[in-house]
């Protein structure tokens, strides 16, 4: 009886992908339910972005379009400033399909504003489990720090809303998942394989910032002609980033005079080194904290003990989980790492900080969330072995762990907006 009941739970155990969805599905709804319209971070304009989607508008650019969809959410989060072009009108179409689809259906079937607002974030948290539950079936490594990552409160609340981010975050991990696959379980890979990999670039170039893992495709397995082959794909990549980024209206910060100079690096170095090493210094624990969980309007924390001891455990799971990673790898992993974390700040620097500003603006923990395969490579290691049975002891604890965790948001979610009576929307 014993050893049926063990085996029951190790077959559970081996199947990551499937206690991520049930999870994610459960405490998911929970979060949807438990946060009101526009309490998520910018998402009245994404919602805005998911209406100009479900009205054709796939390209925006000024002056502001008013759609057909706008009418169904002005008395749930606001109506569109006709005056003001929203920042996520930037945001390509890709990473909105799931809510606008929703809000197509929704304004055709559905007679209630609120159930078609839920209606949306429900479609995009279906749509980041989905993606998320494929990388940690697919990667050969990783599953668990996959699994962990994926729940954390953030990267979950962003999941369930009408974020950019909550494709942005997932597709981010099935694209380092595919290529985990490519790189650490393939002698060779197929045409169709590269194909397939061609398609995750052309649509990370579309999204924020998930060219991250670029370099990485010199480790896959082609023998012959592999220059030839990545290469021109890294740089197509490259170019469509750029080229997207460059058409659409930049994200400044209306409210300072900003320096919006994409050059200034180079005329001011020194400047631009200060400013950023000052930043982490002072900020990088509240970077740390807002990709764990700085909930609402950036308003609701956890408590200290909570960030210290996720911390604690996602660093501890890559000792005790760890994988043998090669060294070059370890060492292209770190340096994409720091580019990104660089590029990410100056963006910040140049767009949204005040001129004579001492620290850079601007910058939230969640922007992270897709950096943490990065991460897993750089810092995972195995040189201790431990027992398979002891392995499986600490699977089970993430697991508590998570749904500890996940829970202690939702009582906080719930005190604030439901028992406090506390709903501030932007």
């Amino acid at each position: 009886m014993k050893n049926s009941i063990g085996n029951f739970f190790i077959n559970i155990l081996n199947h990551p992908e499937i206690i991520f969805a049930v999870i994610a599905l459960f405490f998911g709804l929970r979060f949807l339910f438990l946060t009101p319209p526009n309490c998520v971070p910018d998402e009245s304009s994404h919602v805005f972005r998911s209406c100009e989607i479900a009205d054709g508008i796939f390209y925006s650019k000024e002056p502001v379009k008013i759609t057909k969809y706008d009418k169904y959410f002005e008395s749930i989060i606001s109506k569109r400033d006709s005056n003001n072009f929203h920042f996520a009108s930037r945001n390509s179409a890709i990473m909105y399909l799931p809510t606008a689809t929703a809000i197509k259906l929704g304004c055709k079937f559905l007679d209630n504003d609120k159930a078609i607002f839920y209606f949306g974030r429900l479609c995009n948290l279906l749509m980041y489990i989905i993606l998320i539950s494929i990388a940690i079936k697919i990667t050969p490594i990783f599953k668990y720090p996959f699994l962990f990552s994926g729940l954390l409160p953030m990267a979950l609340y962003e999941g369930m809303s009408y974020s950019a981010d909550s494709f942005n975050t997932a597709f981010a991990f099935l694209f380092f998942a595919y290529l985990f696959k490519l790189i650490f379980n393939k002698d060779k890979i197929t045409k169709k394989e590269f194909s397939l990999l061609s398609c995750f670039s052309i649509i990370g170039a579309f999204c924020k910032g998930i060219i991250y893992p670029v370099l990485l495709y010199f480790f896959i397995p082609l023998k012959k002609n592999k220059i030839l082959f990545i290469l021109p794909l890294i740089i197509l990549t490259i170019f469509i980033s750029y080229y997207w980024a460059s058409i659409n209206p930049k994200n400044l910060n209306p409210l300072h005079c900003v320096l919006n100079n994409p050059i200034y690096i180079f005329q001011n170095p020194l400047d631009v080194f200060k400013i950023t090493y000052i930043t982490t210094i002072n900020e990088f624990y509240v970077y740390t904290k807002g990709l764990i969980g700085i909930l609402g309007l950036l308003s609701i924390f956890l408590t200290s003990d909570i960030y210290i001891l996720t911390i604690i455990i996602f660093f501890s799971m890559l000792f005790v989980l760890g994988e043998k990673i090669p060294y070059n790898i370890k060492i292209t992993s770190f340096l994409l790492l720091i580019i990104s974390y660089f590029a990410i700040l100056y963006i910040e620097l140049i767009y949204w900080t005040p001129i004579n500003s001492d620290l850079i603006t601007g910058v939230q923990g969640r922007y992270f969330l897709s950096l943490l395969p990065l991460i897993f490579l750089f810092l995972s290691t195995n040189k201790i072995k431990f027992s398979e049975k002891y392995k499986y002891y600490f699977k089970a604890f993430i697991i508590l762990f998570i749904i500890y965790l996940l829970n202690t948001t939702c009582n906080i979610l719930h005190m604030y907006y439901h028992e406090l009576g506390i709903n501030i929307t932007m």
